[in-house]
């Protein structure tokens, strides 16, 4: 693990610099810089480029650092290097022409945290990485068949398996599960947390929970299509810090949504907004129980609510979309 962190450091050090260089030599002539918080340092980097060239720039917010570290525990909240990081952040969000969230709740965590001017953060979200003309249906699924699921009621998480998310307490949803022989729990996807918890399911016997790794693009839309209902997971403290884009996905693919998300979320926003599905609080066992209990006997108010989220989708996170709002805050940033 230290030596990963080593390598990622020395990479992200390399990167910077590189792109440093590189922008110190560009004309300041009707450009506009646009960064992202991946890595984390680029918006810093950006405000230094502005203080030598006045190139205006955009940090687009991905996640927000050092909160998500603090917040995963990775590092201590009022260490010096969270102090430091912390008001250099400040000197860069203070110096950009616009900050683009990817949710509602980062918005309030800039302005809280950051005291950044309310008319310089733009709310555009992020959009599925698989576009959908129409929802896939269950039974149209080959991975359904390839799995012999077509009797089975399926939960699914797909997607990262980190440390913002709760991996173990669903498979202890599905521990508590296992007497309902139509229920199936298919988890797709890899990451820190997810050996633990594959690890969990064997050594509790589950012979309900099935494991899969990540899917092609290409194969995205079928994948997503093999479940009745979608989890999406991020643990509490980490309103602002964060938005799981595993969401757009599942609205894409037209399917019920259990969010197990702090309540004040931009998640959790959208579920409640949309009327696609519920949304259950980080650490509720006996919440998240109940819900995907009640819904696998309800096949109706799955329907409805997985078309309730295609028809989000369609109308406000499609990739279309997002190319727009994004074009819109960039000309506005550009100098005249």
């Amino acid at each position: 693990m230290k030596r990963s962190y080593a390598g990622r450091a020395a990479s992200y050090v390399s990167f910077l610099l590189h792109v440093l260089w590189r922008l110190l030599g560009t004309s300041k002539d009707r450009h506009v810089l646009v960064g992202t918080t991946n890595p984390p340092f680029l918006g810093i980097l950006l405000s230094f480029v502005w203080l030598f060239k006045r190139i205006p720039y955009i940090v687009v917010l991905h996640d927000l650092h050092p909160e998500g570290l603090v917040a995963g525990g990775g590092i201590a909240a009022r260490s010096p290097i969270v102090r430091m990081w912390t008001r250099l952040n400040k000197f860069a969000y203070a110096r950009a022409k616009a900050l683009l969230v990817l949710g509602r709740d980062m918005a309030g965590l800039l302005l809280a945290r950051y005291r950044v001017a309310p008319d310089r953060i733009k709310y555009v979200p992020n959009w599925s990485p698989a576009e959908s003309v129409r929802p896939v249906a269950f039974t149209e699924s080959t991975l359904v068949q390839q799995l012999g699921l077509n009797r089975s009621f399926v939960v699914q998480y797909s997607g990262n398996m980190g440390l913002w998310h709760d991996i173990d307490i669903l498979v202890r949803a599905a521990e508590q599960l296992q007497h309902d022989a139509r229920l199936r729990f298919l988890f797709i996807g890899s990451g820190i947390r997810r050996s633990q918890a594959e690890t969990l399911s064997r050594q509790r016997g589950l012979n309900n929970v099935i494991w899969r790794q990540f899917v092609p693009q290409d194969q995205l839309h079928d994948s997503l299509a093999c479940c009745h209902v979608s989890i999406v997971s991020m643990r509490a403290g980490l309103t602002g810090v964060a938005v799981p884009s595993k969401i757009y996905g599942i609205l894409a693919s037209g399917r019920a949504v259990i969010a197990q998300v702090p309540g004040d979320s931009e998640i959790a926003m959208v579920v409640r907004e949309e009327q696609c599905g519920v949304v259950v609080e980080p650490g509720d066992l006996d919440g998240l129980v109940a819900a995907i209990h009640a819904l696998s006997r309800d096949p109706h108010r799955v329907a409805v609510l997985g078309q309730k989220a295609f028809n989000a989708y369609r109308a406000k996170y499609t990739l279309a979309r997002a190319v727009r709002d994004f074009r819109e805050a960039v000309d506005q940033a550009l100098p005249v």
